[in-house]
């Protein structure tokens, strides 16, 4: 605010009050406006830093901005309308008499406007400043700050510009981000907000100018531009893992990256992309859940954290605990067991949103996301089984799936398993007995089977081990085994 008061009072003195022209460099008087039809219609700042006009966003549609005149491609600093682009014809910016700004399109409908409601015996102006910010203002009496663009920010900071009161926000085309009460940073990219938190660029000290910047894929970036070639260097940036960053890939999906291929975003099973051109609306189900715990399962995915989203916190939890509680909540989407190295016991986190998925190999929890039943079997993007397990004691009948751990239809750590149950399976083959099937199933499930369906689940299980992928059976075939036992 003072820096703004300031720079009305250099204003004063610089620019005569009387002149008959509807705009200077870079100040706009009542009664006139900017056309965007006009190129030169653009107010500049004292230090020709900064300029203020009609934007191109798109094919015949503008934004009226606040940009770096020095860099290329125009890169904009604040923008009025952004979501609501006005025609390449007719539309303006008008500073009506009555001190009122306001942006209008080209059926003369308001986009944009301030209400100053300083009346028209006031004289107010719309001035740019050395800063980049756009201020209104009265010369009566003792000059009064009205607006100032330094106040409602969209995606961008400039140095010396307070990011302070509680309304105000860093909103990217697909994200937002508000970090402390009070936070600024100095022409020399120097950081700091009232929680303490501090970081300096790559490039610290007086020189080039900067901008801190909410990027479209959510990440925070500071700028430095390199006057001679117009163009902007990162000199740093909040996450440098590209699947770090909050909800890039969008709720139910998966964060995946490589240097080679870069950031890639996958659904969660049992769920496909709900819009094909951005990833940050994520997944949504392909099959309605019921509320009815019969009617739903959990599908395990192993080494892979939700981060945040919490409905509780239950501590030294086992997994028949934290599948129970989650079951008993409409609203429950799955649940993570992480286990605690320096407690020895597991952790339970149900969730209310599956977001921010990212599968680590240090990460020592795993989560299991829920399901309908009759969706259980159908993961699978490639006709191949996936790094996913089961965990029910519901559907077909009263039959426990128990838990089939697969990995791209190979075993990895279950092969003395997987060879005790074929022995068991070929002993009992002349005799036509079913007790292997006894002997197989973990008592600690507590639940009722039937016998002959959990023999076909084994059976199906053990097809898809096949080490020969030949051998192995699409997903067609496994839900038509699996629906001849319904």
């Amino acid at each position: 605010m003072d820096i703004s008061i300031s720079f009305i009072f250099l204003l004063l003195i610089q620019t005569p009050i009387s002149s008959s022209k509807t705009f200077d460099n870079n100040i706009l008087r009542q009664g006139s406006s900017l056309s965007v039809e006009k190129s030169s219609d653009q107010l500049i700042s004292p230090n020709g830093v900064y300029s203020a006009g009609f934007f191109s966003v798109g094919d015949n549609a503008f934004s009226f901005a606040v940009w770096f005149t020095k860099s290329s491609p125009p890169t904009a600093a604040w923008m009025a309308n952004r979501d609501m682009p006005v025609n390449g014809k007719g539309s303006k910016l008008s500073l009506l008499k009555n001190g009122d700004l306001s942006l209008t399109d080209a059926t003369g409908i308001h986009i944009w406007n301030l209400k100053t409601f300083s009346g028209n015996s006031q004289t107010v102006q719309l001035a740019l400043a050395d800063t980049g910010n756009l201020v209104l203002f009265t010369l009566e009496n003792v000059p009064r700050l009205l607006w100032q663009s330094f106040d409602s920010p969209t995606d961008t900071l400039l140095p010396d510009q307070p990011f302070a009161n509680s309304s105000t926000q860093l909103v990217s085309s697909r994200s937002q981000g508000q970090h402390s009460r009070i936070a600024v940073f100095d022409t020399s990219g120097f950081f700091k907000s009232s929680d303490n938190y501090t970081f300096k660029p790559s490039d610290f000290g007086m020189g080039p100018r900067r901008r801190l910047t909410l990027d479209y894929d959510g990440n925070l970036r500071m700028y430095s531009l390199e006057e001679t070639t117009g163009k902007w260097d990162v000199s740093w940036q909040l996450e440098s893992k590209q699947c770090r960053i909050h909800g890039v890939c969008g709720p139910n999906s998966l964060c995946h990256y490589d240097p080679y291929n870069g950031r890639t975003c996958s659904c969660l099973p049992g769920f496909k992309i709900k819009n094909h051109t951005d990833w940050s609306y994520g997944c949504e189900l392909e099959s309605k859940i019921i509320c009815n715990r019969t009617r739903v399962g959990f599908l395990q995915i192993p080494q892979v954290d939700f981060y945040g989203y919490d409905i509780s916190y239950i501590s030294n939890s086992t997994i028949s605990r934290c599948r129970t509680e989650c079951m008993k909540l409409c609203n429950c989407k799955g649940f993570m067991l992480k286990f605690d190295e320096w407690r020895g016991v597991y952790d339970c986190f149900p969730k209310f949103l599956l977001i921010n998925g990212l599968r680590s190999p240090e990460f020592t929890g795993t989560s299991y996301i829920k399901l309908p039943i009759d969706r259980m079997f159908l993961f699978s993007n490639n006709n191949s089984t996936q790094n996913v397990s089961m965990l029910d004691c519901s559907g077909l009948g009263k039959s426990p799936t128990g838990t089939l751990s697969f990995d791209h239809g190979g075993l990895t750590a279950h092969g003395r398993l997987v060879t005790w149950v074929k022995e068991k399976m070929n002993k009992a083959a002349a005799t036509r007995d079913h007790s292997w099937v006894e002997e197989i199933f973990d008592p600690s499930l507590g639940c009722e089977y039937d016998i002959n369906k959990m023999e076909v689940l084994v059976r199906v299980a053990l097809l898809c081990l096949e080490e020969d992928k030949d051998s192995r059976p699409t997903m067609r075939q496994v839900v038509e085994m699996l629906a001849s036992q319904q």
